[in-house]
């Protein structure tokens, strides 16, 4: 029965006195069923990509014969964009009809354009300037013309990183995206102008007052930049008279120095700034000791007189202690202070003042 065919089977019988009779069956052994249409895809409605062959996506199915090529009525032309209907036939070995199969075919262009950036990526741009942007090379299988649409441009008046993202559509309504990062940056260092005088005429013994700067930048205010300014007066002694610098430095958030600029300061003693204060000699009545000490030092008078006021200052004028006594021997105590030099003032009860350096390691 798995083979089609005619086929013929006999029956035999003998009974008891060996008398024997023979009979013929015919069997026809055939194939009644239609075969099916169906296409590939398994859907009646197919889409075929413009310019490639079309080779019939069509498959016959039987529950016997094999191979069995179906008959297409309608032309298609795959070159030319277009919905085609096409009408296929098929017959088995055994003559059965398949039912007529209705095949719309859709020819377009499937195939997206391709789409490349020019330029580089990521892109720097300075803030502040205007975006000239490199664009996009696109190209397409099809169609000549392509359409192309840039979204997410950068805001040059803000620092940071923005995403521009460009898309491509042909056609057929097929679109690639490719997307470019564009880094809006700060590479422009400030700059420093010095407010006052310069040269800066400084009174020995008088603390240092900044009369202050201004900073010019081409994005950030001077109010944050002033936060990160840095003044340099490690070299300005106001217990020495001669000429010093104050060094004024600043770096921006983009991390862009501007060049240092130098305040001459002139610390003078004589002129307008003649004082009586006197720096004490080996042979003077007053002694301080130890002297270079840890920040403790005793300050004596070998005379009667007492020692009615101490006030000590660091090398750029600030003065950083004071005591009131009535007393011929004083302690002093600077273990709280940054090692390094210090000037020491002392007045007595006669009203003269007299000035000594202080060493603290």
């Amino acid at each position: 029965t798995t083979t089609l065919g005619t086929y013929f089977i006999t029956y035999s019988i003998t009974d008891q006195f060996s008398f024997n009779t023979t009979k013929q069956r015919e069997v026809v052994v055939m194939d009644t069923t239609k075969p099916s249409i169906v296409t590939n895809a398994g859907t009646a409605g197919i889409t075929h990509q413009v310019g490639t062959p079309y080779m019939d996506p069509i498959t016959v199915l039987d529950n016997y014969w094999k191979g069995i090529t179906p008959v297409r009525t309608g032309v298609i032309n795959p070159s030319i964009p277009g919905s085609y209907s096409l009408i296929y036939n098929a017959v088995d070995g055994s003559g059965n009809i398949a039912p007529t199969y209705y095949v719309t075919v859709v020819v377009k262009d499937l195939v997206p354009p391709t789409i490349k950036l020019v330029g580089e990526n990521p892109l720097t741009v300075d803030v502040y300037t205007t975006f000239n942007d490199p664009g996009v090379q696109t190209s397409d299988n099809y169609y000549p013309n392509v359409t192309t649409v840039r979204t997410g441009l950068p805001s040059m008046s803000v620092l940071g990183t923005y995403t521009v993202t460009y898309t491509a559509t042909d056609g057929a309504g097929n679109t690639s995206s490719v997307t470019r990062l564009v880094k809006v940056v700060d590479r422009m260092a400030p700059e420093i102008e010095l407010l006052g005088n310069n040269p800066f005429e400084l009174c020995r013994f008088k603390a240092y007052t900044e009369p202050g700067v201004k900073l010019k930048d081409n994005y950030y205010p001077d109010s944050l930049l002033q936060s990160l300014l840095t003044i340099d007066l490690s070299k300005v002694d106001v217990t020495r008279p001669g000429y010093y610098f104050a060094i004024y430095s600043v770096t921006d958030p983009s991390g862009n120095k501007a060049t240092a600029v130098q305040r001459l300061i002139n610390v003078i003693e004589n002129g307008p700034c003649a004082t009586g204060i006197k720096e004490l000699s080996s042979n003077s009545n007053l002694s301080i000791y130890p002297n270079p000490n840890t920040g403790l030092f005793t300050i004596a008078n070998k005379t009667n007189s007492n020692i009615t006021a101490v006030q000590v200052m660091d090398v750029v004028g600030r003065t950083v202690y004071t005591k009131a006594t009535q007393s011929n021997e004083v302690n002093v105590d600077l273990t709280t202070m940054n090692k390094g030099l210090y000037m020491v003032i002392i007045k007595d009860a006669n009203g003269n003042e007299f000035s000594s350096k202080v060493i603290v390691e």
